[in-house]
């Protein structure tokens, strides 16, 4: 499931949009009043018969999803039961790029600024073994990793929010 070998890579490796700008869908909710509304949709209701398909993208092994998508900066980002977080371009679908988790991801992924050198923005996200990971959100590289709570039975399930410069993580055991 690595996307360096799949055969839809990206062509280039164009850096990720603005999360903040246009339509977007960053982590469990568009807003931080969790709303689950898109004021940027304009998709009228007539048009809803007339829509085509015009991507769709496999995760290799999985068999399970629970985390939904994150959509900002024209990147779609998703974790799966695998472990696996992806970063597709959300016109075309093709893999940007595939990081791989220590076990398996049940929450949307949040896409935020980040101060770090040469990075703008990260993609933050937890496993299901409590972990919480920090990656560029451009290239997938992993910025930090750390574990959220030492409860054997701890894990992320819900989706990390950052607010204000500071990650907020649920975790449940």
């Amino acid at each position: 499931a690595d996307a360096r070998a799949m055969p839809n890579r990206c062509s280039s490796d164009r850096r990720a949009g603005d999360p903040s700008a246009g339509a977007s869908w960053n982590g469990w909710s568009p807003d931080s009043a969790n709303a689950r509304f898109q004021k940027a949709g304009g998709l009228a209701p007539d048009a809803v018969p007339r829509l085509k398909l015009k991507w769709a993208f496999g995760f290799p092994g999985a068999t399970s999803m629970y985390g939904q998508p994150s959509i900002a900066g024209g990147r779609v980002f998703i974790g799966v039961d695998t472990g696996y977080v992806y970063s597709l371009d959300a016109a075309t679908g093709c893999v940007h790029w595939s990081f791989q988790a220590e076990t398996g991801v049940r929450n949307a992924i949040s896409v935020g600024p980040v101060d770090a050198p040469g990075v703008r923005e990260a993609a933050y996200f937890g496993d299901i073994r409590g972990n919480v990971y920090s990656l560029d959100a451009a290239t997938g590289d992993l910025l930090w990793k750390v574990i959220a709570d030492t409860h054997p039975l701890a894990a992320i399930t819900g989706t990390p929010t950052l607010q204000a410069g500071r990650l907020y993580v649920p975790v449940s055991s």
